[in-house]
């Protein structure tokens, strides 16, 4: 996926992070966008990552992302990833 690494790749247990290649303010305003048009929360925030581009999210997955395909938590992060 454009934008995004995966730590550890692969998973070893229901929780990962995500290294996006985006800022702070491009990441809140996607999924401010997300939860408003969709009522999907996805991140309330990030953490920085090593560059001034570079946000972190951890990413867990319960029962509730469980409810989601794939392919639908992949486009929402990709989403989130562009901003």
């Amino acid at each position: 996926m454009p934008n995004v690494e995966v730590t550890p790749d692969p998973p070893h247990t229901n929780m990962m992070h995500l290294y996006l290649r985006v800022d702070e303010k491009a990441l809140k305003a996607a999924a401010a966008r997300i939860a408003r048009e969709r009522g999907i929360f996805t991140w309330p925030g990030s953490a920085p990552g090593q560059g001034a581009r570079t946000r972190v999210l951890e990413f867990t997955v319960g029962d509730s992302t469980l409810t989601f395909k794939a392919q639908e938590v992949a486009g929402l992060i990709a989403e989130v990833a562009s901003g």
